[in-house]
């Protein structure tokens, strides 16, 4: 059909104008660790020492250049703009090694010599660092925040170690039960909620975990959309040991799905007795509270008791359990703090244009790493992502290609993508071409899918998308296709949701979705407020504009 050849034709002309330019460009280094902004640039052993700076000069030669990159870790924040840009026919491309090795980071490092073997509530396998001697500034260490159903509030620092984002101290602990299969990283496992108090809706509440008024006389109303069939098992009961624990804990924060098994939210608690929570009306939950919903505990030095989990105090010190087997630290240079903030660049390009990133890596901040604010024809290629706490990559404005890039372990959204004028049909031309996105919705777990799109004609071609609590892709707007996309591992933690989900709208038009593949598309952990019910492709709420085959999107 046209809109694919379009496509087709569109990407062909951005690469086959990229490898000309490239024959012919301009030459320029970058060495974060022995180049100066002082030298020429135009050798390795004259490299400068930023990239912001490299950018500059190639611009002002008004030419296509190539900026080398070292493998090195870039540790400046990079801002670039419109003095930084290139032009049509003369494309500034900044490449990393075809290896690795250059790297953008918003982290600090945390070696091992920093830590200190000490003991634990379990049993002992617990090491602490002193993050003040680091010089890390403790009124910068974030906290955990309520959001919006789909939003990604917060700031709190978090903890890699070998590029893997490790859990925060929590009850009950991850993948501890029959409920979690092999092979699916992130399951959760649960408490559920056995008593409340108050209607919510601006009025206090407070539930139990372990006093019930629940036992199920009636059996249609066990769990609400089951009429004839009673609730799965319930999760475990904290004792009172545990109770008296998190009364004292500093930072305490509740996680749960407390109305619907589609809509998480944190809280925090206001009083914690011996069967009874109250909830912060500070921190209300998105939706009121019920019985029988999943909540779990996070952020509690008290529950710092299972491999591969931290927890960080507001005095600075680092509890951590190494994930290894053996209990012993990861190798040296293994673990590192998320120290960029939520609001802060690791690579943000505002209003740039005819810029390409090549072969880098980029992660260890709390927000978004790699930002492409209202950019015109910038392209990201083999960029990896990792360690971030916000959305992976973020990309608005028109003619923008990512390619081949990596997005693992957001804590958020993986990838975000808008563009075009819906009043007047015009389309972006984004391309989202080749891309592996998995683990993502870490912090925020329903509405923060893997692509989050908007805007007007923009392709999502032969993407994987995989290993997700809720949605892979979720989004609205007009004359835009899907096809040859790999969905797999989705909706697991959730019900009522779709891998590629949208909804409420009737003035949409035009999206294609065709040749898709959607493997395991299913409710793994249990759900209690609602039936485990998702789709491979939801057109929820009356949505209009969408025209697909289903024998061509295909579902295993």
């Amino acid at each position: 059909m046209m809109l694919k050849f379009a496509a087709t034709l569109q990407l062909a002309t951005l690469l086959g104008a990229g490898a000309a330019a490239a024959s012919a460009a301009q030459q320029f280094y970058v060495d974060p660790l022995h180049g100066s902004d002082t030298n020429s640039g135009k050798s390795p052993s004259s490299a400068f020492a930023t990239i912001p700076h490299a950018a500059l000069a190639a611009a002002a030669t008004k030419a296509a250049a190539t900026v080398h990159l070292a493998a090195a870790v870039y540790r400046q924040p990079v801002s670039l703009g419109p003095p930084h840009s290139g032009r049509a026919g003369a494309v500034i491309t900044f490449r990393g090694p075809s290896g690795g090795g250059a790297v953008l980071s918003g982290g600090l490092a945390v070696p091992n010599s920093s830590f200190k073997a000490s003991g634990g509530s379990g049993g002992g396998g617990v090491f602490v660092a002193d993050l003040a001697k680091l010089g890390v500034n403790l009124s910068d260490l974030g906290s955990l925040a309520p959001s919006a159903l789909g939003g990604c509030a917060g700031d709190k620092v978090e903890l890699v170690e070998s590029g893997v984002v490790l859990d925060l101290a929590r009850w009950p602990n991850k993948n501890a039960s029959k409920h979690s299969p092999a092979g699916y990283p992130g399951f959760n496992n649960w408490a559920n909620i056995r008593q409340v108090w108050g209607s919510g809706g601006g009025s206090p509440q407070a539930f139990s975990l372990s006093r019930s008024n629940t036992s199920c006389a009636h059996p249609p109303y066990c769990c609400p959309g089951r009429p004839n069939a009673l609730c799965p098992t319930f999760g475990p009961v904290p004792s009172a040991k545990q109770l008296q624990a998190w009364a004292k804990e500093e930072d305490l924060w509740l996680h749960g799905y407390w109305s619907n098994d589609w809509g998480d939210s944190y809280v925090t608690p206001s009083k914690i007795s011996a069967d009874r929570i109250d909830i912060d009306q500070a921190t209300p939950p998105c939706y009121p509270v019920l019985n029988h919903a999943r909540v779990m505990v996070v952020n509690a030095l008290s529950e710092l008791d299972s491999p591969g989990e931290y927890y960080i105090s507001k005095a600075g010190k680092l509890s951590l359990i190494p994930s290894s087997k053996t209990g012993a630290l990861a190798p040296d240079g293994s673990y590192a703090l998320t120290m960029r903030g939520s609001s802060e660049c690791v690579l943000c390009l505002d209003s740039a244009s005819y810029i390409t990133f090549e072969n880098i890596g980029a992660g260890f901040s709390r927000g978004t790493p790699v930002g492409c604010k209202d950019c015109e024809s910038v392209s990201f290629v083999n960029v990896s992502v990792s360690a971030t706490g916000g959305v992976g990559i973020a990309v608005s404005g028109s003619n923008n290609l990512v390619e081949n890039c990596t997005i693992r372990g957001s804590g958020c959204r993986g990838m975000t993508v808008s563009g075009g004028d819906a009043k007047t049909l015009k389309p972006a031309n984004n391309m989202v071409v080749g891309n592996l996105i998995e683990d993502f919705a870490r912090i925020h777990r329903t509405y923060n899918p893997g692509i989050s799109w908007s805007g007007v004609g923009s392709v999502f071609s032969q993407n994987t998308v995989r290993r997700g609590p809720h949605a892979a892709i979720l989004g609205s707007g007009l004359n835009t296709l899907f096809e040859h996309n790999t969905i797999e591992n989705m909706a697991y933690e959730v019900d009522d949701a779709g891998a590629f989900y949208t909804g409420r709208s009737w003035v949409e038009r035009g999206n294609v979705l065709q040749h898709n593949t959607f493997r395991s598309i299913r409710t793994r952990v249990p759900v209690f407020l609602g039936a485990p019910s998702v789709q491979a492709i939801y057109l929820d709420d009356q949505m209009s504009g969408y025209i697909r085959i289903p024998a061509v999107n295909s579902l295993k």
